[in-house]
């Protein structure tokens, strides 16, 4: 295993001049890459930490493409969530099992084990003396929690029966929204005007939703089957913002609004499951040879299960053993 200075700093996100696309580990070190296929990826200023189907959650230097730390161990199954804070020198993770695993991030070593969600706030004036103070525990939802995010006071949820949003002084919830398909992800539109989220549903569609008003406000069509993941992508390429959404299908796609800023439409489309060295996923394809059928099973990365954008560099992982990752403002070559 090849490991690097977890304090090494200075790192960006973007990728090498005039490459469009990268993959964390390195071809020449795929022993360390996980053992089958990743369900979930943070990025933080100096490293990814990901967590996935074979129980251990890696983190990853930027810098080097290659493990900074041994994998973290422990989990009773499959490792579903993570989030990282260089701040605060933590990792905090969550299993199928209902586990929820801290870990000091600098150093490697477990620090809590929790089963239940809870809100905190962040306590100090400068990140030496940052502590944690558990603020609520929020409940209402009658399924598992997908998604979450803190905005302007108010913190917003999503599960398979709805979108909640509540107020962080008294927990209380101030909307509830259920006339959409499961979101299975969001993220809140930055400057807004109101609090809009670009959402992924489970209908294939990626939507941009107006929560005060419970209004949809677009509908954006293009993938096939279930679209896990939509984030908004700032670049100094074009105006305004553009939306970035992957689903299991295997692709990734941008959108951005026409010229004269009233419909969206995808720009590109790009292939995760082309991308991915060690596929986990299985596909099954039907040909006939003389009169009789056949079935040919193959590996191939099929899904995406989580993205994360970092600068121009779109980070993406699903059913394969490594981050493949997608500079948003290169086209790839023919």
């Amino acid at each position: 295993m090849s490991t690097s200075d977890p304090s090494n700093s200075g790192v960006t996100g973007e990728c090498t001049a005039g490459d469009s696309i990268f993959r964390i580990p390195r071809a020449d070190q795929q022993d360390d890459a996980h053992t089958n296929r990743i369900y979930c990826l943070r990025v933080s200023p100096n490293f990814l930490v990901t967590g996935g189907y074979d129980r251990t959650v890696r983190v990853w230097s930027k810098s080097s493409r290659s493990l900074a730390l041994p994998p973290l161990t422990g989990y009773q199954s499959s490792v579903l969530s993570v989030e990282v804070s260089e701040d605060l020198d933590v990792i905090c993770s969550g299993d199928g099992d209902g586990q929820i695993l801290i870990w000091s991030l600098s150093k490697g070593n477990l620090l809590s084990t929790d089963r239940t969600a809870k809100l905190w706030q962040i306590l100090g004036d400068d990140a030496e003396h940052m502590r944690l103070s558990h603020r609520h525990t929020l409940t209402g939802h009658e399924w598992s929690i997908l998604a979450s995010q803190i905005h302007n006071g108010r913190a917003v949820t999503s599960s398979k029966d709805c979108v909640r949003v509540w107020s962080l002084e008294d927990r209380s919830c101030l909307e509830v929204i259920s006339n959409f398909s499961c979101v299975s992800d969001f993220q809140v539109i930055p400057e807004s005007g109101g609090l809009q989220i670009v959402g992924s549903c489970t209908d294939s569609h990626a939507r941009i939703i107006d929560l005060a008003n419970e209004k949809e406000l677009a509908c954006l069509s293009g993938h096939v089957g279930v679209a896990r993941i939509a984030k908004v992508h700032v670049s100094p390429l074009v105006p305004g913002y553009r939306i970035v959404s992957a689903g299991w299908d295997g692709t990734v796609r941008l959108w951005t609004l026409d010229a004269g800023g009233e419909k969206w439409q995808c720009i590109r489309v790009i292939e995760f499951s082309d991308a991915v060295l060690t596929p986990f996923g299985k596909e099954v394809e039907l040909f006939e040879i003389e009169g009789e059928e056949f079935i040919d099973v193959k590996n191939r990365a099929k899904r995406v299960f989580d993205m994360q954008i970092d600068g121009t560099v779109a980070y993406v992982v699903g059913e394969g053993a490594e981050i493949v990752a997608f500079d948003l403002d290169v086209e790839e070559a023919d």
